[in-house]
């Protein structure tokens, strides 16, 4: 890439609708040969229009970009700081799509009133994520967060609202460190290893809790190992 800055410097100067090059100038370190560098490279692969000294993004335009950096050698990390909070999940919903996973996003269940951030299902086992968006992670904060995920994937087995689940694995995936693998049975996917953590999450579920469905249409718990 002929660029002298970092991929994710650029793409956290850009904005949704129309970004003035001298603007991204003024805000960054970046000079205008630079700006402009990447910004025919990205027009040349559609994923921004180029026109009289500006670059127009379209909704999840910031992702797509990010996306296509990651196919550069950027981390997952380094997108994921650039990224907010909702550029976050759909960054996890891509990386399930890129695996064949049929997604949902903010699914939201009633009675109790629920909603979980990215659910991905394929040959009738799904990955539920509770996406994190944090800088720093702490002990407690992911104990809470795992028992209400798994909360969250028992009522959406139980309720058949997605059809087709006959096994579900709860998971939250987080920015920061990670001082722990698993929090009371559930994985804790740091962002780096996330697309692996994808592949091979089917074959790992008697190392964590998943859910399964029942005749009677009530989710069960097997393979729970509190760590």
């Amino acid at each position: 890439m002929a660029s002298t800055c970092r991929p994710m410097d650029f793409l956290s100067h850009l904005k949704i609708g129309r970004n003035e090059v001298s603007d991204i100038c003024e805000s960054s370190i970046m000079g205008e040969e630079t700006v402009m560098s990447l910004a025919r490279e990205l027009h040349a692969a559609n994923l921004i229009g180029l026109d009289d000294g500006a670059l127009t993004i379209g909704a999840g335009g910031r992702v797509r970009i990010g996306c296509y950096f990651l196919g550069k050698g950027a981390s997952l990390e380094e997108l994921g700081r650039v990224l907010d909070w909702r550029e976050f999940e759909d960054l996890v919903s891509k990386s399930l799509e890129a695996q064949r996973f049929t997604t949902w996003k903010n699914f939201r269940m009633r009675k109790p009133t629920r909603e979980i951030d990215v659910v991905g299902l394929y040959s009738g086992f799904a990955i539920a994520f509770d996406c994190k968006h944090w800088q720093r992670v702490s002990s407690y904060s992911l104990s809470l967060a795992a028992d209400k995920q798994v909360q969250r994937v028992r009522q959406l087995v139980a309720s058949e609202a997605i059809p087709g689940i006959e096994e579900a694995l709860p998971a939250l995936v987080v920015l920061g460190p990670l001082h722990r693998a698993s929090v009371h049975g559930v994985p804790v996917v740091h962002s780096d290893g996330l697309m692996d953590f994808i592949a091979g999450a089917r074959g790992s579920t008697r190392d964590f809790v998943s859910i399964t469905a029942s005749k009677r249409g009530a989710g069960s718990s097997h393979g729970q190992r509190r760590l």
